[in-house]
């Protein structure tokens, strides 16, 4: 999961590391997000999730191995919906979640992209050898659902590859 979100965290400096600021924030219409509005919500989605992460982590870690982790059925559902779906159906954006309407500058929006990357790394890292299923985490958007920390990792990765296809598909 490390490994992956390191990928992603390149591709989508990649993705806007050529780019104006103009072609950053270009739209193709008004209801279609930039690339830039699709890595402004990627880093706030993560920044939620990590803080979220960091109020479980603190009631303590338990140990086990990460690698026995898997998703229960709910779980599973909650990790597609987040992502791409059949058909192209799209999950409303939670209040709170939405990008910035405002001119994105490149230089602050790929510096706060890659801290939200690496701090979604660092709960990565030092939850190596926990217990993943026993860690519940509150969701930011509906404080009453809880996943537990294996399906967030599951669900943050599922849902950043989709929004990074959304921006390579901006890219001028």
């Amino acid at each position: 999961m490390q490994e992956r979100f390191l990928a992603q965290k390149v591709r989508g400096l990649t993705l806007a590391e050529n780019l104006t600021d103009e072609q950053l924030n270009a739209r193709p219409d008004s209801d279609t997000w930039s690339l830039g509005m699709q890595l402004d919500h990627i880093a706030i989605s993560l920044e939620k999730a990590v803080g979220e992460m960091e109020k479980s982590l603190a009631k303590g870690i338990p140990s086990g191995d990460p690698a026995a982790w898997s998703p229960n059925f709910f779980e599973r559902k909650f990790i597609e919906m987040v992502g791409a779906r059949p058909g192209g159906a799209i999950t409303p954006v939670p209040k709170g979640f939405e990008p910035s309407e405002a001119h994105l500058e490149k230089e602050a929006l790929l510096s706060r992209y890659a801290e939200a990357h690496d701090k979604f790394v660092a709960v990565i890292e030092r939850t190596a050898s926990a217990d993943l299923k026993r860690i519940k985490v509150a969701s930011a958007a509906l404080p009453l659902l809880k996943l537990s920390l294996g399906a967030w990792f599951a669900a943050m990765a599922n849902h950043t590859d989709y929004h990074l296809e959304k921006a390579a598909r901006l890219k001028p």
